[in-house]
């Protein structure tokens, strides 16, 4: 066989499998991604990297976050490291710090704080030092769960059912067309051939479904008893913020076919006076905020080495050796 038919055979699969990619099955564009999505919460294991700035147009600032996760379902343990970046008035804020979940006990460290007079100088004592904030975080959580029940008498609420709801929800997202495929486009992500899908949001669907979810947990009339807000007052403001709130929103979602590789979004939310009224002057307000983000998924199924740290410190009396305004004397030594 020469090579001119070889060449020609191999340009052809090139071609065809180019077709496969974007066009793939006769299933709808919408239905791959939700089968992804279905994919990625059976997964025993993955990795999480995150990347999210959000500039304030006009003022100077700037709030930028990255940190990654592991996850490992099977074990129900979790890692992740974050780092926060404030910028400010020509002055940078850094917190690095970590949380650890495992055998239902949570656990954070504090890497890196800024000098802060409202913080309490000992803080500096456990910096790099394991904490435990919470012990059987699941069973303290169900029983304020089961008390939030019997105050407000509906069904008995646990970490586990509201997880299920919050599944159902997301699918019913896709199912109800709250979320659609504009435009596919093959990509190449860190040299694997993916498909890249531009998506837009149906605020009015978003809106239905999650108004819905609400009101299975009466969050809309907890939440406006605690506030002291009319009836509904509550309610009909969310509605309207989340009627608006994909407008300016580009959102791009990456896909081998089999799970969820990458999302970015792109948002743009407009700065009223009212919102910063009484923190600025009206010539200093910010116009609007920018935000980026991406998530990239990884590492799935693989195994994660998360385990309970061997030394640790207890939260409560760490809180008594404090000396601040809100755990004890005032101080007026800042921290370096």
């Amino acid at each position: 066989m020469s090579a001119k038919i070889i060449g020609a055979l191999v340009a052809l699969l090139l071609v065809l499998s180019g077709i496969y990619l974007l066009f793939g099955s006769p299933v709808s564009d919408e239905e791959k991604l939700m089968r992804a999505e279905r994919n990625m919460r059976a997964l025993d294991s993955y990795g999480v990297d995150i990347m999210t700035s959000t500039e304030f147009v006009g003022a100077k600032e700037e709030v930028k976050f990255q940190g990654n996760v592991l996850v490992d379902n099977e074990e129900k343990a979790g890692r992740g490291d974050g780092e926060l970046t404030i910028l400010t008035e020509g002055v940078t804020m850094l917190f690095e710090g970590s949380l650890t979940y495992v055998d239902d006990n949570l656990y954070a460290r504090v890497d890196t704080l800024p000098a802060a007079p409202f913080l309490p100088v000992e803080i500096r004592d456990i910096r790099g030092k394991e904490v435990l904030i919470v012990e059987n975080l699941m069973s303290e959580v169900d029983s304020l769960l089961g008390e939030i029940s019997e105050e407000r008498e509906i069904e008995d609420l646990t970490v586990e059912g509201i997880m299920k709801d919050l599944e159902e929800y997301s699918m019913a997202l896709w199912e109800e067309g709250a979320i659609k495929v504009m435009d596919v486009k093959i990509d190449d992500l860190d040299g694997e051939i993916v498909r890249k899908y531009e998506l837009a949001v149906e605020g009015d669907v978003v809106n239905d479904a999650t108004k819905e979810l609400m009101e299975t947990y009466e969050v809309y009339e907890m939440l406006e008893n605690m506030l002291g807000l009319k009836e509904g007052e509550f309610a009909e403001e969310m509605e309207k913020e989340l009627k608006d709130a994909y407008e300016d929103v580009e959102l791009y979602v990456w896909s081998d076919g089999e799970h969820i590789l990458k999302v970015k979004s792109l948002s743009t939310t407009k700065i009223s006076s009212e919102d910063l009224e009484g923190l600025a002057k009206e010539d200093d307000l910010p116009r609007e905020a920018r935000t980026v983000t991406e998530i990239r998924y990884h590492s799935f199924n693989e195994d994660f080495e998360i385990e309970a740290p061997e030394e640790y410190l207890i939260l409560e009396e760490v809180l008594r050796g404090f000396s601040s305004p809100a755990f004890g004397p005032p101080e007026r030594e800042m921290i370096f």
